[in-house]
């Protein structure tokens, strides 16, 4: 309830409530919500809550609390402790090393874990966000601790339809290359029969 209430739109894993479907939906009931989409692979089932009155949206830019903008606050304050650490080893102000490393050291280790740390629900929202209308997009299933199969279950939903996988030039996998369809009609694909095919993507 307290991640439902006070929202129009919330994402819901239910490996991250530790409740039931049944649960989850009663709840939602009482707050005014209602399913508006449900996504399901071996792992978990991910719902999406919305008010009647509200139909769901993605949000873009670098809003507070989005993958974006905590990547680039983590970058800048890892700039600001490198020249602070330059700055104290140059100058005769060893406090200013000190400083920069009690701070810097944390968010580098912090940097490489912070998005596993996060909910799962967080990430899933972290996720929708991505399908924010562009043409094309590139997705890291592993990167969002997310399955491919829930990955394109949400991208058909936005109107993205699943084309290949993306490998960098030294053969390791990048991620999902999607592709937004043009006629509403078509709720895209999944990855059946095509996640095997692994090889040769092409440039994205």
């Amino acid at each position: 309830m307290k991640k439902i209430r006070g929202k129009d739109q919330v994402w819901i894993s239910l490996q991250d409530a530790k409740l039931s479907r049944r649960h989850v939906v009663e709840l939602a009931g009482q707050a005014q919500m209602t399913v508006m989409a449900e996504f399901a692979d071996s792992s978990d089932r991910i719902l999406l809550l919305t008010r009647a009155s509200n139909p769901p949206r993605t949000t873009t830019g670098l809003r507070i609390g989005s993958p974006g903008f905590l990547t680039a606050t983590v970058v800048i304050v890892m700039i600001l402790t490198a020249v602070g650490c330059a700055a104290g080893a140059m100058t005769e102000r060893p406090w200013l090393l000190l400083v920069s490393v009690v701070v810097g050291f944390p968010l580098i280790v912090g940097s490489f874990l912070w998005m596993r740390a996060a909910p799962r629900s967080r990430r899933v929202t972290w996720l929708a966000d991505r399908f924010d209308g562009s043409p094309s997009l590139l997705i890291a299933p592993a990167f969002h601790g997310v399955s491919p199969e829930l990955v394109a279950q949400m991208a058909a939903f936005f109107d993205y339809y699943y084309t290949a996988w993306v490998r960098q030039n030294n053969g390791r996998l990048q991620g999902m290359a999607f592709v937004r369809r043009n006629i509403p009609a078509h709720r895209g694909t999944d990855t059946d029969g095509r996640t095997s095919n692994t090889g040769d993507a092409g440039q994205f």
